[in-house]
């Protein structure tokens, strides 16, 4: 027996399934605030580097890149 199948052969029943984790609201509410703090400033600076391209663009191809909204 291989690595895999003695891993394998170690698991339980396979009609378990997976065990999902459903987070409550205080859960949800950390990780929106995560999210903000991490993301909001670098996709701020992206959405500020994207529009300098942008207008700097005079070669009369035009290249762009839309950015949504969190």
């Amino acid at each position: 027996m291989d690595g895999a199948e003695a891993w394998i052969t170690m698991k339980g029943p396979v009609d378990d399934g997976p065990k999902w984790h459903y987070p409550n609201n205080d859960e949800i509410a950390f990780a929106n605030h995560l999210l903000s703090l991490h993301l909001q400033s670098p996709l701020a600076s992206l959405r500020s580097i994207c529009n300098e391209n942008r207008q700097a663009n005079s070669s009369g191809t035009a290249f762009y890149v839309q950015i949504g909204a969190i």
